[in-house]
């Protein structure tokens, strides 16, 4: 989008300090911070905001709604079915269905991003938040 493709304009003037912050873009911490919701978790009595390294941190329950921010429900409905499939395929989740093969799921991972562009970034997301401080 043209509001991304200003985040990354480099010129004579841009100072160090500029250029550090769009280089931190491109880190998964600095990605996540600029472009996953603001995540809210029940307490007691308050609602408290999630901490970001707990959203790109491995973990065996299921998501309830998309990292990204996706424009339909029904794309926040793939992206939760998607990290099912992957919690499965990291062994993570027992499949509800009939066991099928981690080729099968990792078909059917790869499928939904070919088919549902919208849905490759937050697969990406899914995949790194899987795979950083996995304990296996």
């Amino acid at each position: 989008s043209s509001e991304d493709s200003e985040l990354f304009e480099v010129d004579d003037m841009t100072t160090v300090e500029e250029l550090h912050d769009q280089i931190k873009l491109f880190k998964m911490e600095g990605y996540a911070e600029y472009y996953f919701k603001g995540r809210k978790k029940r307490g007691i009595i308050f609602k408290k905001k999630v901490q970001l390294t707990e959203l790109l941190t491995h973990t065996t329950i299921p998501l309830k709604t998309s990292l990204l921010n996706l424009p339909s429900e029904e794309l926040q409905t793939k992206a939760v079915e998607c990290f099912e499939k992957i919690l499965t395929f990291m062994g993570d989740s027992e499949s509800t269905s009939e066991q099928t093969g981690n080729i099968s799921i990792a078909r059917e991972i790869v499928s939904i991003g070919i088919n549902t562009g919208e849905l490759r970034d937050e697969i990406y997301s899914q995949i790194v938040k899987q795979t950083r401080n996995n304990p296996s």
